[in-house]
């Protein structure tokens, strides 16, 4: 297990860790309360054992709310004692990560609650889960009509950063993603039916509706939620999986969790649920377009769970204009924080800055698929962190052994730098072009035909000439096209002996495995 290599030590080093909640889209601010940690002790990671427990505990947690129909007040609590309280009118409690869950009559007995875990040998953190709510800024709504031959129905910062073309590059050099790539996106939902570009990139059977109560909670069995209706009746989560959808191949895949309800609104809980949620299903990459002022231990444990089992957190910066230091998940050291460019490469008035931004992408003024139908126009880091995901979801289809550490760093060496030299609190190591990618993932998406001399056969004259260019007797350029041995630039006996044992049926393949 990886704690804090790299980057996350970095972060971890200049960041003061906060939390609290704020939908980044204009949202409008909340203020931490009751924060309390006793130790450093946060999170062992999420292991395959501990995954039952998860999903129980995210079940248990959905019908807690859904019971409590949003009258009753939570504080979380972990602990490594065995905790209990009878003024608790319920209580989730199946051991999943030292977490408890009390349900409480009204703010009062919460509060005195608090106060009296503060005094509990064992007790690790302890706070009262808050509310949140998003205040979109003022869209307008573009008919789709006004858009051909213009927009090409596309977001412009996708333009800018070349996803299209990697795509293209990657199909040109004959190569399939061999699994899907799951990217869960904890927002308001999809609207799938808006839009064509959803069709088959919504992953079957594995939604997660946290909002909808009607339907009575979740049912728990074969390891797997119900879905419920995802739908979006807000706009955000549709903009922003509509950014994603559109950057990426058909093989990334969007998890729809929906945390946040029409208005907005959600919860601690819903957003620590669904992430968790998303990643006992699998999610290589999680889009959180959401944060808040304040400080809250829950989601530094979140998304230490995250990065522990191998999941990449994508995180907008915010649009307060402030250091991002006082908003989170954003100054969290696990995340990928992102802030705001505009078309001229400046930095986004609103976007907020700081010591844990890593990457800068479009999110002034952008195109987004509307949930109604058609397009808009808005802006907000939430629309930028989109970008990044897909970034990541790319990388991944190239290569799905690739490790967080190894995904940063393609990032990091091959991101154009924009501001001071170097990296800066408000554009991090700068911007993705992802044409720069391209040489670090193509010995993860050439397909070796060993035809090195283009007649289309593949014998000794092909094994002969890669023998040459290993002696450097002809040029590299010249087998380039066979795919072999162009790998930072190295041609070796190997590649030759291959073509060798597949003319005589020793193997089927050309790699440099």
């Amino acid at each position: 297990m990886k704690k804090f290599p790299g980057k996350y030590f970095d972060k971890f080093i200049a960041s003061t860790i906060a939390v609290s909640m704020l939908c980044i889209s204009m949202p409008q601010q909340m203020m931490a309360e009751n924060y309390y940690i006793q130790s450093d002790k946060i999170c062992d990671g999420l292991d395959e054992e501990s995954t039952q427990q998860a999903q129980e505990f995210v079940q248990g947690v959905q019908q807690l709310i859904a019971d409590g129909e949003n009258t009753g007040v939570n504080v979380i609590v972990k602990s490594t004692e065995i905790l209990n309280d009878d003024s608790a009118t319920a209580c989730v409690d199946n051991g999943y990560n030292d977490l408890y869950v009390f349900q409480y009559e009204n703010k009062e007995k919460a509060n005195a609650a608090l106060e009296s875990f503060k005094n509990t040998d064992g007790v690790i953190y302890a706070e009262i889960e808050r509310e949140l709510s998003i205040e979109d800024e003022a869209d307008e709504e573009i008919k789709e009509s006004r858009l051909t031959n213009i927009f090409d129905n596309s977001n412009w910062g996708i333009s800018m950063m070349h996803m299209q073309e990697y795509n293209a590059f990657v199909e040109s050099v004959g190569k399939e993603p061999e699994e899907n790539v799951i990217v869960a996106v904890v927002d308001t939902g999809i609207s799938e039916d808006s839009n064509e570009v959803f069709s088959g990139r919504v992953l079957e059977g594995a939604s997660f509706t946290y909002i909808d109560k009607s339907q009575g909670g979740l049912s728990f069995g074969q390891n797997k939620y119900s879905t419920t209706n995802y739908t979006d009746d807000n706009g955000h989560g549709t903009g922003v999986s509509g950014i994603i959808a559109q950057s990426t191949c058909e093989n990334v895949k969007i998890l729809p969790v929906k945390a946040l309800d029409a208005k907005g609104s959600g919860s601690d809980l819903a957003v620590y649920t669904g992430v968790l949620y998303a990643i006992t299903e699998g999610a290589d990459v999680v889009n959180l377009s959401c944060g808040a002022d304040g400080q809250s231990l829950l989601y530094e444990d979140m998304l230490n769970q995250a990065e522990q089992s191998g999941v990449n957190i994508v995180v907008a910066a915010g649009n307060e204009s402030q250091n991002v230091e006082n908003v989170s998940p954003a100054s969290i050291p696990y995340a990928i924080t992102v802030s705001s460019i505009d078309k001229a490469f400046g930095f986004s008035s609103f976007s907020n800055y700081g010591s844990t931004v890593d990457f800068t992408a479009p999110g002034s003024n952008v195109l987004l698929i509307n949930y109604k139908g058609g397009y808009k126009t808005s802006s907000g880091t939430s629309f930028s962190a989109p970008l990044i995901s897909a970034v990541i979801a790319e990388l991944l289809c190239a290569n799905p052994d690739f490790t967080n550490d190894e995904v940063f760093e393609i990032m990091k060496t091959n991101a154009t730098d924009l501001g001071e030299e170097g990296w800066d609190e408000k554009f991090g190591y700068g911007w993705i072009d992802m044409e720069n990618l391209e040489d670090d993932v193509i010995p993860y998406v050439v397909v070796p035909d060993g035809d090195v001399n283009g007649d289309n056969e593949v014998d000794m004259s092909d094994a002969l000439l890669v023998l040459k260019a290993a002696d450097k007797d002809v040029e590299l350029e010249f087998i380039q096209q066979a795919h072999l041995g162009v790998y930072d630039g190295e041609v070796t006996v190997s590649h030759a002996l291959k073509i060798m044992k597949y003319i005589v049926g020793k193997t089927q393949s050309y790699s440099d495995n």
